[in-house]
């Protein structure tokens, strides 16, 4: 009977040896810091995501009250730009 997958490739898909060995892959790439830091926060606890999570949040506030702090140290002064002419 057919279950409207077509061909082998819908009783392939659904192995669970194969979503095993996808899950443990997220990048083909061997040193790329966004699937090893994908494939790490998979296999950590949900209160370790949460955990970074928060302190990543802070530090971004933080950069964001010091950034904030040097525009009112600089007074909020504008850059004049020249326009020059390259021939």
């Amino acid at each position: 009977m057919s279950d409207g997958r077509s061909g082998g490739r819908g009783s392939a898909a659904t192995s669970p040896s194969d979503g095993d060995i996808q899950g443990e892959h997220v990048c083909p790439v061997t040193f790329c810091p966004i699937g090893f830091a994908l494939g790490t926060v998979n296999r950590s606890s949900p209160e370790v995501v949460d955990h970074l999570l928060v302190a990543a949040r802070e530090f971004l506030l933080a950069a964001k009250t010091v950034l904030d702090t040097r525009v009112a140290d600089t007074g909020g002064a504008s850059t004049k730009l020249e326009k020059i002419e390259i021939a």
